[in-house]
């Protein structure tokens, strides 16, 4: 880290996985990893994979105990790197960046926010006209035809393997 010099990009993802992977003891380090990072001379920008687990509790069989929770997280960034650092979750990544860098960040997180809200709006009309087309379908007299042929259990099944 003293041979650093300049802005640096530091990705931190030094958690435990599981299996063989180290840190079972000691599951994730990031708090003293982001005190290492505001010891240097240099511009840091962070990035933290795995925000989900920082958001809430790790997933299991994982020691909630051993992770910082976000807020944690976020206390230590403004404690070492600056109070002026712009942090924004994005894509399950905490992105940490300095003041020069807040409005690009900001624009990328707008862009996917856009574009994810947009694919939920398609894929909320695509629902909706699938949904309606299934219901358009199962009427009462198909119903009453299934029963009469005595395949009304496989359409039933049918009907909600496709809704």
């Amino acid at each position: 880290m003293d041979r650093l010099d300049g802005p640096t990009v530091f990705w931190l993802d030094a958690h435990y996985s599981g299996g063989e992977t180290a840190g079972d003891t000691y599951e994730c380090p990031l708090l003293e990893e982001l005190a290492a990072v505001g010891n240097t001379n240099v511009e840091p920008f962070v990035f933290i994979d795995d925000a989900r687990d920082f958001l809430s509790p790790p997933p299991r069989p994982h020691a909630p105990e051993d992770w910082p929770t976000i807020d944690e997280v976020i206390l230590t960034i403004r404690e070492e790197l600056g109070a002026d650092y712009y942090v924004v979750v994005v894509e399950d990544i905490i992105v940490v960046v300095p003041p020069s860098a807040e409005e690009l960040v900001k624009s990328y997180a707008q862009d996917v926010a856009t574009e994810r809200w947009e694919e939920s709006q398609v894929r909320r009309g695509c629902r909706l006209i699938y949904t309606g087309l299934i219901d358009s379908l199962v009427s009462d007299r198909t119903v009453y035809f299934l029963r009469r042929t005595g395949l009304y259990p496989l359409g039933r099944k049918v009907y909600h393997l496709l809704d």
